[in-house]
């Protein structure tokens, strides 16, 4: 199964709150670019379903810090991969969390009209 581009081109955000060298960047963005694509895939999977940040978490097991789970989808929802919904539902830690669920591309994007160019290529 093919997933969304946006997926495979996203790359992790990194905060700096300390000094870090190039290798631990290095290691530190693909950990957090595996993070936010297993993420970033599971709403793919998912496209009507709206969740959020705690359920997710516990839903899918994930090993890593709820607060990386956090980072991820606020990163994705920087990066127009996912939207953010008007949804809530009580968290984990007893509060409500919003809902996240993944942006369909708009008809006008860039990456709809290669699609759609690249469909109309392989029937001619």
């Amino acid at each position: 199964m093919q997933t969304d581009q946006r997926i495979e081109r996203h790359r992790a955000t990194i905060y700096r709150t300390k000094h870090y060298s190039e290798e631990q960047i290095r290691r530190l963005q693909d950990s957090g670019s595996q993070q936010e694509k297993d993420i970033a895939r599971w709403f793919w999977k998912h496209t009507e379903t709206h969740i959020g940040p705690g359920k997710l978490h516990e839903l899918n097991g994930y090993t890593w810090p709820i607060t990386s789970t956090r980072r991820a989808i606020n990163n994705l929802t920087a990066s127009g991969i996912l939207i953010k919904t008007e949804y809530q539902s009580m968290g984990i830690y007893g509060k409500p969390e919003y809902h996240w669920q993944w942006k369909k591309p708009s008809a006008s994007s860039t990456e709809q009209k290669e699609l759609f160019n690249e469909k109309s290529r392989c029937q001619n």
